[in-house]
């Protein structure tokens, strides 16, 4: 599914733009820009609570992220007023897990070095930071981590609901739709509808056409509006919308193999 696929995409981009922030705090460190570690006691090595404390402070700190994680998953979008059929990428629940992925993730990140400071000894926890740091040139993992928190976070919240602005609805009057939140919504009536019609084969990226069934709509002036292109929908998911544009627009209903 599309909504599957962006939040593997989206937890890729994030894991590499981590990874390259965290080459560039190393580098920085390096350079003496960035506050580096001083090396641990060899006296003060941690016992088997200390590791027992510190990553238990990781793992309260992600429970702690789920919370506000749970609260915006569970922030339903408010029904649409007389729609007769609405499709939104939000509709998934892998697209609704992206925004609160990464909050989870980022609360987590500004609590977890906090309370293991506050469960860990001084002198075991400059232990375990010392080896997170070895592959970053032994730069201080607290002060990025704290900060990329604040940055995530808010990001993961604005995309959350930007995600929710996009749609595409049937109403009495017509198709309304918005392919991007910062796009304005475009609207056509019913009477400007002159093609309703399922296509069964979608060109991809690639250049290749393949087997995903999906509904497009053509208006007097030749656009075109394709719905369900990029996702492999169950078989006959656009049945249902087709005949209900069809008999709004006053048109029949074709099937046709591919839209060129």
């Amino acid at each position: 599914m599309l909504a599957s696929a962006e939040f593997w995409w989206s937890t890729l981009a994030t894991s590499l733009a981590l990874a390259l922030a965290g080459a560039g705090f190393a580098a920085a460190a390096r350079r003496g820009r960035y506050p580096r570690l001083d090396e641990p006691d060899p006296d003060c090595k941690p016992t088997g609570a200390d590791r027992v404390r510190y990553y238990g402070a990781n793992l309260l700190a992600l429970l702690l992220g789920t919370v506000p994680a749970a609260v915006l998953f569970l922030w339903v979008p408010a029904a649409e007023p007389g729609a007769l059929f609405r499709t939104m990428v939000y509709d998934h629940p892998a697209a609704r897990a992206i925004g609160p992925f990464f909050v989870m993730l980022a609360v987590g990140a500004m609590v977890a070095y906090p309370l293991a400071a506050r469960l860990v000894r001084a002198g075991p926890l400059q232990h375990f930071l010392w080896r997170s740091s070895a592959q970053f040139g032994r730069a201080d993992p607290r002060p990025a981590t704290k900060w990329m928190g604040r940055i995530v976070g808010p990001l993961a919240v604005i995309a959350h609901f930007g995600m929710q602005l996009e749609h595409t609805t049937f109403d009495a009057a017509g198709v309304r739709w918005r392919a991007w939140p910062w796009q304005e919504e475009q609207s056509r009536a019913w009477t400007d509808v002159r093609d309703v019609r399922i296509v069964r084969l979608w060109v991809a990226a690639s250049g290749n056409p393949v087997e995903r069934p999906h509904l497009g709509l053509e208006f007097h002036d030749g656009e075109v509006l394709h719905l369900g292109g990029w996702n492999d929908a169950p078989a006959g998911t656009w049945e249902a919308p087709a005949a209900i544009a069809a008999e709004r627009a006053g048109v029949a209903l074709r099937r046709v193999e591919r839209d060129d």
